[in-house]
């Protein structure tokens, strides 16, 4: 295989990008203690929003399921859950603000397939 200069230059461009796309974030000493207190262990805030469609966190799952054996594959937790409501592109105007351009982008193009099960 024949090394080019073409090659080399792209090569060294791609491992440079490669190199600085790694975010370098500091966090206070101040906002690092409020984790575990008013925020999750990630960063995000555990108080639910006003409107209470988003609950507060409470720890997430910390046990295994009942009957689960290690080298199991991993049963689904939400199993029993039943969805709330479908969004499809003739309700879509009652939800419109939750949504992404994209999504909206999808129901416009998609109009008699594509739906969001809540």
């Amino acid at each position: 295989m024949r090394i080019t200069n073409k090659n080399i230059l792209l090569g060294s461009a791609i491992a440079l990008a490669l190199g600085f796309s790694q975010a370098h974030a500091k966090v206070s000493a101040d906002e690092a203690a409020r984790l575990g207190k008013d925020l999750t262990p990630l960063g995000a805030v555990k108080a639910g929003n006003k409107e209470g469609t988003i609950p507060e966190w409470t720890g997430g799952i910390t046990q295994p399921p009942a009957g689960y054996k290690p080298g199991d594959h991993h049963p689904d937790p939400f199993a029993a859950d039943k969805p709330l409501f479908t969004i499809t592109a003739k309700n879509v105007a009652q939800y419109r603000k939750y949504l992404t351009d994209g999504q909206l982008a999808m129901f416009k193009r998609y109009p008699d397939t594509f739906k969001m099960i809540v």
